[in-house]
């Protein structure tokens, strides 16, 4: 199981590579629309290149269970569950206010957009590919 870690230690455990940092939630439509986009993006740029972190702001724990089976994200690595969200340090400090939201991260750790393109859109692969470590 995913034990509690903080943001900065799930960051610090992908360093040397791009980080794509995921919010949604079971109820949010356009969030779930853009899962395949995303897992497209991983093959495409490949897992030792590209981290992918999913963090979901749902309230209830089963509701998030069940759409990340639907999702079939429920075994992957960076698979979360936020607690007490908008007390968190995450929203306070992305000022996070609709989802879906996506945070890039270069492979140093560096905040690159904290507002990156959807995953849908060709912008972000370039981005990604653009920052990824040489």
């Amino acid at each position: 199981g995913n034990q509690a870690r903080t943001f900065a230690e799930v960051l610090a455990e992908e360093k040397g590579k791009v980080i794509l940092v995921d919010f949604w939630a079971s109820w949010c439509v356009p969030c779930r629309r853009e899962m395949p986009a995303v897992q497209e993006l991983q093959e495409k740029v490949g897992r030792n290149s590209l981290a992918i972190i999913r963090i979901s702001i749902d309230k209830k724990l089963e509701a998030w269970e069940r759409a990340a089976k639907m999702e079939g994200i429920e075994q992957e690595e960076h698979n979360y569950i936020i607690a007490n969200w908008e007390s968190s340090d995450l929203y306070q400090r992305y000022q996070i206010k609709t989802i879906p939201r996506y945070l890039l991260f270069d492979a140093k750790g560096n905040l690159l957009e904290e507002d990156a393109p959807r995953p849908s859109e060709t912008e972000l692969l370039d981005l990604i590919r653009r920052h990824m470590p040489s």
